[in-house]
């Protein structure tokens, strides 16, 4: 399912597409133009809470950098960025791999520096300044997603490319953007759930009163179990032995 058919179902629900009306076929319709941004960010601020939640995970990809070094360190990138769609790196213990070109086989982890850049800059106070094969990454407090390498790459070092696996974003802006789910089940769910979210907006309810809504509730736990990679016990109660 796409962002557009998902809000064409939370205004169907929701009665405002008549049973016999056209869908939507763009976010540019004018007949309905308040109420399909209020769609739009009932369906966003749903998919929200719940990659939040982590009922939704984010989708797992491959990321790469490639370094430029130089024995000049005015030559030489210190800071790189990460992926657009980079939301974290994979796992508790986030690295790098050093992709070898010649056998284009991974052999070198680049870990993430204990502490991070803070600790790094108290314990070694020309970090920024040092040349050589990186060792330790860490990650760069800025309004993008950067890490920095330690050591800045040499010449050596320089056209190295690195991979890491990373979770990426899940969110939509877009009429054709795919919804995170796998079945139309799954899409159908959540966006019941998205559909009083809208009825609460819609009606300027209290927002807050949805964590208390025996309709969200259910809806969320519906789509909690749809997600399961794996059945749920059968059993009712305790198990003695």
């Amino acid at each position: 399912a796409t962002f557009l058919d998902t809000v064409n179902r939370v205004m169907r629900i929701n009665t405002v597409i008549g049973a016999d009306d056209d869908d939507l076929t763009s976010f540019d319709d004018t007949q309905h133009v308040a109420t399909l941004q209020i769609a739009k960010i009932a369906i966003q601020s749903t998919l929200t809470e719940l990659t939040s939640d982590r009922i939704i995970p984010y989708e797992e990809a491959d990321g790469t950098i490639t370094t430029v070094g130089s024995d000049t360190l005015s030559s030489a990138t210190r800071v790189y960025d990460l992926p657009a769609d980079f939301i974290r790196f994979k796992g508790e213990k986030p690295f790098l791999l050093k992709l070898d070109a010649s056998s284009n086989s991974e052999n070198t982890v680049v870990n993430e520096y204990p502490g991070g850049e803070e600790k790094l800059r108290r314990s070694i106070l020309d970090y920024r300044e040092q040349l050589g094969e990186p060792r330790w990454f860490y990650l760069i407090n800025s309004t993008t997603k950067k890490i920095g390498l330690y050591h800045v790459p040499n010449a050596d070092n320089n056209g190295t490319v690195y991979r890491f696996p990373y979770e990426k974003s899940v969110y939509v802006t877009l009429a054709a953007d795919t919804m995170p789910f796998t079945t139309q089940q799954e899409a159908d769910a959540f966006a019941d759930m998205a559909a009083r979210r809208f009825q609460f907006m819609f009606t300027q309810q209290p927002i807050e009163g949805l964590e208390f809504d025996t309709v969200y509730k259910r809806g969320k736990a519906n789509l909690t179990q749809l997600l399961r990679k794996t059945n749920p016990s059968s059993n009712y109660g305790y198990s003695y032995r």
